[in-house]
């Protein structure tokens, strides 16, 4: 069966908060008329997060639970690989989230001058995250010229047929800025669209001052060393 959306969420260490996340998806898709797919892509937890995922792919055949090694990228990836829609998009796990955004997101994605869609958010929960972002958008415009504010706001969607010319690896957060790289090599037509971002329900947060170190270190990888 292929749905019209099939949207990859990264889960990890989110046993608290996994089943509200996606109720809530859930109930805006389905409110929405959207034929959809949901891969839980389970990556490195050490909590009870894939028992809690187990029972809800068997409520809910438009569920699907796979597996991948840690990484927020590597979980993407792996996820978008497996899904089965016309058009596919990711988004984090978190509840952070504004989920009613992504009705416009898929509606902007199906428009034929539209090659990729992507949020930008509207406020950060914290002084760090909102420290952070800009010092990832300030390095990867600086070195990549991209022209984009809140790179690594999601939900993101894009057609099926894009994933094979993206060839998407970056095993991490360099992920969206991968994405973001090569739309702009292939003068993709990229729509943003507004999202409200809400403060962290539950869950352990990934997000440490250490990652600016590990962008910075994508960062001249993808500059001088790769291929794009």
């Amino acid at each position: 069966m292929s749905y019209d959306l099939a949207l990859v969420l990264p889960v990890q260490n989110q046993a608290e908060i996994i089943n509200s996340v996606v109720n809530k998806i859930v109930k805006i898709l389905t409110k929405a008329k959207i034929n959809y797919q949901l891969i839980m892509a389970e990556n490195g937890s050490t909590d009870n997060t894939l028992s809690v995922l187990k029972k809800m792919a068997k409520k809910n055949h438009r569920i699907k639970l796979i597996t991948s090694l840690p990484g927020y990228g590597r979980a993407v990836i792996t996820g978008l690989k497996a899904a089965d829609g016309k058009y596919l998009g990711y988004m984090p796990s978190d509840g952070q989230c504004d989920a009613t955004v992504l009705t416009k997101v898929f509606e902007a994605a199906r428009k034929k001058s539209v090659d990729l869609v992507k949020v930008y958010r509207t406020s950060r929960e914290s002084r760090l995250r909102k420290y952070i972002s800009k010092v990832f958008n300030c390095l990867a415009n600086l070195f990549f010229n991209l022209k984009v504010k809140d790179i690594n706001a999601s939900p993101t969607v894009f057609a099926a047929e894009k994933l094979q010319q993206l060839k998407l690896k970056s095993p991490d957060s360099f992920l969206d800025t991968e994405l973001l790289i090569k739309a702009r090599r292939f003068n993709w037509k990229i729509v943003r669209i507004p999202m409200r971002n809400f403060n962290r329900s539950g869950g352990k947060s990934t997000v440490k001052p250490a990652i600016v170190f590990e962008f910075v270190r994508n960062i001249i990888q993808w500059r001088w060393h790769e291929q794009l």
